[in-house]
């Protein structure tokens, strides 16, 4: 039988009933861990206590202790400490908590404390860059969803971002700096949220068809509520290709010889030069005229096919303008 203070506090933070605070689920089970209550969540699967999330987090006191704390009409340190016979330190930090939340009676007292966020860890070195939102107000709504939220789930967020027509498990894990097990169960949560969605489709590596799992975002209304409260940064590793190396978006031009993932512009320069100015796709024909080395571009138009026509007139241009 669990203590009358412990179905108290839980029904002073959730008088609804209780929810996860990570993923504000309803199908929450009380799992009874010694003196203390903790919930698991059937949706994320993970476990809470009445204090996860709140101005309370992490805290030593029992429900029992935090219900005597609150029902004083004083908040002097002392008073605090001979009450719960803890140190002159914990009773600073109970004092100033029950200080901000106001006078009794206890249970709004404690709902107030309940109600406010879990306070930033101290840090030293270099800030988290994700405490600095992207809007300057956010809503009650976003605040809900923004809360289930990991730093990891929001570094994959921020990946997928990056990459709009989606991306494989590994891939994603090298873009957010996170292992790619962990990468791929923040997928699927964020897939069980309706964020992201999985697809396997044929895409062009070099001059063949391959099949890959692609995670992509939904870009519903609640994930772009999300993605709106979340800066933009840059990515670990999203340099796309070596430089000396095709672009992976031009790849599909080179559909027979060498895969175009092997093509380098020091080996294969006049190959790529001939079939990119010579192709139907425009923006790899202006990436070749302004990447390629000039001489590249001199011996190309020397070439068949490209020494009369608009190609001629094409690689005139970049070599004068390249040139002055």
């Amino acid at each position: 039988m669990l203590a009358p203070e412990k179905h108290r506090i839980g029904r002073i933070r959730w008088p609804d009933g209780v929810r996860c605070p990570y993923c504000a689920s309803a199908a929450c089970v009380l799992e009874v861990s010694g003196p203390r209550l903790r919930w698991r969540c059937g949706r994320c699967r993970r476990r809470f206590s009445w204090t996860t999330g709140t101005a309370l987090h992490s805290t030593k006191l029992s429900a029992r202790q935090w219900l005597a704390a609150a029902a004083l009409d004083g908040t002097r340190p002392e008073e605090v400490g001979r009450l719960l016979g803890v140190s002159p330190v914990t009773a600073r930090r109970v004092a100033s908590l029950l200080a901000a939340a106001g006078r009794p009676p206890a249970e709004q007292r404690l709902r107030r404390l309940l109600s406010q966020p879990r306070p930033e860890p101290r840090r030293s070195g270099r800030a988290d860059p994700w405490s600095a939102q992207g809007l300057l107000a956010v809503s009650p709504r976003s605040e809900q969803l923004l809360a289930g939220l990991t730093e990891s789930h929001k570094r994959i967020l921020n990946a997928l971002r990056h990459r709009q027509f989606g991306a494989t498990s590994h891939t994603v894990a090298a873009l957010g700096a996170v292992s790619v097990g962990h990468t791929r169960r923040c997928l699927r949560d964020l897939e069980r949220r309706g964020w992201a969605q999985r697809e396997t489709r044929a895409c062009a590596w070099g001059h063949r068809q391959v099949r890959a799992r692609l995670w992509r975002l939904t870009w519903t209304g609640e994930c772009c509520e999300v993605l709106g409260c979340l800066r933009r940064l840059p990515v670990a590793g999203l340099e796309p290709f070596d430089r000396d190396g095709v672009p992976p978006e031009f790849w599909h031009n080179f559909w027979s010889g060498t895969p175009a993932d092997s093509l380098s512009i020091s080996r294969h320069g006049l190959l790529i030069a001939e079939t990119l100015v010579n192709g139907r796709d425009p923006l790899a024909r202006a990436w070749a005229l302004q990447t390629l080395p000039v001489e590249t571009l001199a011996d190309c138009r020397r070439l068949r096919g490209c020494d009369t026509g608009a190609p001629a007139r094409w690689l005139d241009a970049a070599l004068e303008s390249r040139s002055a």
